[in-house]
């Protein structure tokens, strides 16, 4: 199971950022998530025009959620189906073109790739 641990710190000169806590495993590797507090300063995630308000303000409770501890499965189906509605309303606002013409061109260089190594000489 994996263990999270939500701390708050304060940035230093030349903005680096010191993280002391008993928990931390010595000479270990974890992963750090830093969220910039949004332009209030209340460290709140901030609301995406784009989308309902309450469908907004229930994605971001259950990605803090996800980020503080495991979801419940019923959290997660839920998250599920908040992202599936986000994509759909981007869909249909052209908003993933972008996306959408990125993700074209990285399957056609991963094409190309497969294609190079498939024209290598057998090593055996």
């Amino acid at each position: 199971m994996q263990t999270a641990l939500h701390l708050t710190a304060t940035v230093l000169p030349g903005k680096r950022i010191e993280i002391s806590a008993p928990e931390l495993p010595e000479n270990g590797t974890v992963d750090l998530v830093i969220y910039l507090p949004d332009k209030t300063g209340s460290g709140e995630p901030t609301s995406d025009k784009r989308y309902p308000e309450l469908l907004n303000a229930e994605y971001n409770m259950l990605v803090q959620a996800q980020w503080q501890r495991a979801l419940t499965p019923e959290e997660k189906t839920r998250l599920e189906e908040i992202r599936a509605q986000i994509n759909a309303i981007d869909a249909a606002s052209g908003a993933d073109a972008l996306w959408q013409r990125q993700m074209a061109q990285i399957r056609e260089q991963l094409a190309e790739i497969r294609r190079e190594v498939e024209a290598l000489p057998d090593a055996s």
